[in-house]
């Protein structure tokens, strides 16, 4: 049995937040500039575009 392919490291924050930091580029992390508009790959920012709540 194959194992699945993961795309995302969750990067825990300080505030208990996650960063999704792609898999096979390290710098790169999910990014989603404003609510509900196109999600994106950028490098490493503060500004909190990059902070995710995970929840069930």
């Amino acid at each position: 049995m194959r194992r699945a392919s993961r795309a995302w490291n969750l990067v825990k924050t300080g505030d208990g937040l996650y960063k999704l930091q792609a898999v096979k580029n390290t710098s790169l992390y999910l990014t989603g500039a404003t609510p509900g508009g196109q999600l994106t790959l950028q490098t490493a920012t503060t500004d909190g575009s990059q902070d995710w709540e995970l929840v069930r």
